[in-house]
């Protein structure tokens, strides 16, 4: 349990350190030591340690995308133009040797990218119980999910000569997108996680109302810039702020209920 005056303490600074959040995480960017925390962007894989930056021990908010397309094993040339246009620092290690992502100046985010599949003798098939899992790894330790970001429509089947699955007449029904089934688990047990619909589909173009089933937001991935994530990190993220208090989850999440105006300052 959390006194009630560090909770106090917490509405007297939000407006003030909600504020400064997101831009001074650009500004730490020198790394403490070479401890990583390991994710392999298939659903299956989950490994590793915490990095920790050198100034005021400030780690960068780090999201999860839960897609098929940008989940896809490198080289893959729509995650590297995703994280250039965003400022997202990949730290997905399902890179092999000859490989890297590339480097991202003054990042908003860490990113770590999930398929929700796995694939099984040349056949793509979602995965449930293994995007869970990865989720709930990354929910219990340190450093926690800022956010997730997830798509709706994700494609099985066999695999075709350009390396994706062709896709079933399911996978294009609303009413049984994998990303619903995803998102409805998520509400169930993590219901103090930030989850943003990430979509290639204009949100008119969705044929029913994701907010009313709890979505934080929307977002057209294919239409969003570096400015429109931090705003939405601002809005809705799980951020840390060393100022208050240290890394527990009732802390996070009552930061992040907070309102952005408060009437008494910090002091």
């Amino acid at each position: 349990m959390y006194q009630s005056a560090g909770i106090a303490r917490i509405r007297m600074c939000c407006d003030k350190t909600r504020a400064k959040r997101v831009g001074d995480w650009t500004q730490h960017q020198s790394y403490s030591n070479s401890e990583y925390k390991r994710f392999s962007g298939n659903s299956r894989n989950y490994t590793g340690q915490t990095r920790t930056l050198a100034r005021d021990n400030m780690t960068f908010p780090r999201i999860l995308i839960i897609d098929d397309l940008y989940g896809r094993k490198p080289p893959n040339r729509d995650r590297e133009d995703l994280c250039l246009r965003l400022g997202l620092k990949d730290i997905t290690l399902d890179y092999d040797g000859k490989i890297r992502p590339e480097k991202i100046p003054d990042p908003v985010a860490e990113v770590v990218f999930c398929n929700g599949q796995v694939e099984t003798g040349g056949v793509m098939e979602n995965d449930l119980s293994g995007t869970l899992d990865m989720v709930r790894r990354g929910w219990r330790n340190w450093p926690h999910w800022a956010l997730i970001l997830l798509d709706l429509h994700f494609k099985t089947g066999s695999i075709g000569d350009d390396g994706e699955p062709i896709g079933r007449d399911a996978d294009r029904d609303p009413k049984q997108y994998f990303g619903l089934t995803i998102f409805e688990k998520l509400r169930d047990e993590f219901s103090e996680l930030p989850v943003v619909i990430f979509s290639s589909m204009d949100r008119q173009d969705v044929k029913f109302d994701i907010t009313n089933l709890g979505a934080d937001d929307f977002l057209v991935r294919d239409k969003i810039s570096r400015s429109d994530l931090k705003a939405c990190l601002q809005a809705h993220g799980l951020l840390e702020d060393n100022n208050i208090v240290g890394h527990s989850l009732p802390v996070f999440t009552g930061i992040e209920k907070c309102p952005l105006s408060c009437a008494a300052p910090c002091s």
